[in-house]
C-alpha cells in the first residue's frame, strides 16, 4: 500500500470534485488531491498546537505566560466574565471535605447544598467549588473534573463575609480539576470599595458607586435601616481597634492619607454600625445584646460640629448615637431643670464614668466639641465629648424648648431625618429617651422623644428615662 506525500502547508481552497471529473488514483491522481490538502492543513495546525502546547507548558501559570508574551493584560483581561454561580462563602483558611459538615465559614453559617469557594487549602488540588452537607463535602455540580475549563477566564465574586467585595480568577487555563494544583489569585479589580481596586462592574453592569446613586435616588435608600452594615466589613477588618485606626486615617486630621487635611469618608453610610461587646462604668457592666442590639453604634453624620463653637472646632470627625438605650437614669435627683443639661447629674455621668468605660472600648478616638446650649432663660457654650443630642439635633426644630437658646448647633442629625431612628428600645420594649433641652414652660421638665415619637417633655427631671448618647470619633 503506498502512502501520499504531504508537504505542510495551509491551503486556502479545498479541491472540489465535478459531477464530469475523471477519477484517477495515484499520487497525483484526482482521487488524492483533498486527501493531500486536508492532509497540508493538519500538519500545518498540528505544529501550531505543539508551539502552544510548549508555550503553555514552560510557564507555570496564565499570569507568567501573559507577562513572558507580552500581551497586553487589558487585552487578556476582556476575555473574562463572570462565573455564573455566587458562592454563600469564601474561605479564610484549609476547610477538612472529608470530613465536611454545616460548620461556619468567613462569619456565614453554612446550609446544605451551598456552593462553598475554597481557595485555601493545603492541598491546592482541592482548592475549587464544593457543595455543602452535613458530613462529607462534594464537588458543585458542573465544577467537578468532567467539566473542562470550568474557571477559565471567569470573575468568581464574593458577596459575604470578610471577602466581601473581592474578585477571584484562576491563574490556570490547562488543568483538570481534582488532578491539578489550582491557584485562585485575588483581582485588582473589584465592583466594591475595595482599597487599592479599580473599578469593575458587577454581574448586573453596575458598580459600588451605581448602586449608591441608586439608594439616593429612592429616597436616601441607604440610610433605611435595613441597608446599614458592619463597619467591620466595610473596612474589611475583623477588630474595632481596627476599625477605630481606619475611621481615625479617613480623617485625615494629621495627615494620614494626605497633606490636604481633607477626609476620605466614601463608602461609608449613615445608619453602618458596630457592635461593642461590653461598657463598664465602674459600678455596672453593660453587656451587649444581640436580640435587644443594646451596644450598637451608628454613624450619624459626617463633620456634624466642624467650624462651629467659641473655640472652634476644627476636626474632621464622624458622628455616632447609640441606636438604642444601653441604660435608663434621672436627669436630676429632683425635679428642677435649673442650669439645663449643662447641670444635670445625667451629664455628670456621660461626661465622667460612662465616657471612660466607652474610651476603654474604642480606645482614645473621642473628640470633644463646644455646643451651644440652652441653660434654661440663657444659653451657654460647654465642651462635650459623650452627650444627650438638644431637641432640635434630634426633631431639627425646638418644640416644647426655649426657641431663643435651643440652638442645637448646628441643626438635626442626618441620622434622624428617618422617624425610625428616632425610636428606640431598651431591652426590647419601645422606651421614651431623654434630650438634651429643659422644657420652655415648666421648672421641672427636660424635652424627651416618647415611644410615639412625637416631641413631647412629659416626664420631669428625676423620671428614669432611656439614654442613648452621642458622641464623636476623630
Amino acid at each position: 500500500m503506498g502512502v501520499l506525500t504531504v508537504v505542510k502547508q495551509w491551503v486556502k481552497d479545498i479541491w472540489r470534485v465535478e459531477l464530469d471529473t475523471r477519477w484517477a488514483g495515484g499520487e497525483e491522481g484526482t482521487a488524492n488531491i483533498q486527501a493531500k490538502q486536508l492532509a497540508a492543513r493538519t500538519e500545518f495546525l498540528k505544529d501550531f498546537a505543539d508551539e502552544v502546547k510548549a508555550a503553555r507548558e514552560s510557564e507555570p501559570s496564565l499570569l507568567a505566560r501573559i507577562k513572558k508574551t507580552g500581551v497586553e493584560p487589558m487585552k487578556i483581561f476582556a476575555k473574562f466574565a463572570y462565573i455564573p454561580h455566587t458562592p454563600a462563602a469564601a474561605s479564610t483558611e484549609n476547610v477538612d471535605v472529608n470530613s465536611g459538615g454545616l460548620m461556619e465559614i468567613d462569619g456565614i453559617e453554612l446550609r446544605v447544598g451551598d456552593l462553598v469557594f475554597l481557595k485555601d487549602q493545603t492541598d491546592k488540588k482541592q482548592n475549587g467549588f464544593w457543595e455543602a452537607h452535613t458530613g462529607a463535602w462534594n464537588r458543585f455540580p458542573g465544577y467537578q473534573s468532567v467539566n473542562a475549563d470550568c474557571f477559565t477566564y471567569k470573575f468568581i465574586f464574593i458577596k459575604t463575609g470578610t471577602n466581601k467585595g473581592k474578585v477571584f480568577f484562576l491563574d490556570k487555563d490547562v488543568y483538570k480539576i481534582g488532578d491539578d494544583e489550582l491557584e485562585f489569585k485575588e483581582s485588582l479589580f473589584s465592583p466594591d470599595d475595595v482599597p487599592g481596586t479599580i473599578l469593575l462592574r458587577d454581574q448586573e453592569g453596575k458598580s459600588n458607586e451605581d448602586h449608591k446613586l441608586d439608594y439616593a435616588l429612592t429616597t436616601h435608600g441607604d440610610m433605611i435601616e435595613g441597608y446599614s452594615r458592619s463597619l467591620l466589613d466595610v473596612f474589611g477588618v475583623n477588630s474595632i481597634a481596627e476599625a477605630m485606626i481606619e475611621i481615625r486615617r479617613r480623617c485625615n486630621n494629621n495627615g494620614e492619607i494626605d497633606n490636604s487635611k481633607i477626609p476620605d469618608f466614601r463608602g461609608i453610610r449613615i445608619g453602618d454600625y458596630i457592635d461593642l461587646p461590653s461598657l463598664d462604668d465602674g459600678t455596672t457592666v453593660y453587656t451587649w445584646n444581640p436580640d435587644y442590639r443594646n451596644l450598637r453604634i451608628l454613624v450619624s453624620g459626617f463633620n456634624h460640629y466642624k467650624n462651629a463653637g467659641d473655640t472652634e472646632n476644627t476636626q474632621n470627625h464622624i458622628l455616632f448615637t447609640f441606636r438604642n438605650c444601653p441604660l435608663t437614669k434621672r436627669m436630676n435627683a429632683t425635679d428642677t431643670n435649673t442650669g439645663g443639661y449643662n447641670a444635670t447629674e445625667l451629664r455628670t455621668y456621660l461626661e465622667g464614668v460612662f465616657m471612660l468605660g466607652l474610651k476603654n472600648v474604642i480606645g482614645d478616638f473621642l473628640y470633644p466639641i463646644r455646643r451651644y446650649l440652652s441653660t434654661k432663660g440663657s444659653a451657654s457654650w460647654i465642651t462635650d465629648t459623650v452627650f444627650l443630642p438638644t431637641e432640635r439635633e434630634v426633631w431639627g426644630y425646638p418644640s416644647r424648648g426655649e426657641v431663643e437658646w435651643d440652638c442645637g448647633t448646628p441643626g438635626q442629625y442626618p441620622i434622624f431625618f428617618f422617624t425610625v431612628y428616632k425610636g428606640k428600645r431598651y431591652n426590647g420594649s419601645r422606651q421614651w429617651w431623654w434630650e438634651a433641652t429643659p422644657h420652655s414652660a415648666s421648672t421641672s421638665y427636660f424635652c424627651i422623644v416618647p415611644t410615639h415619637l412625637h416631641a413631647s417633655y412629659y416626664h420631669t427631671a428625676s423620671s428614669s428615662g432611656g439614654v442613648a448618647p452621642a458622641f464623636c470619633v476623630r
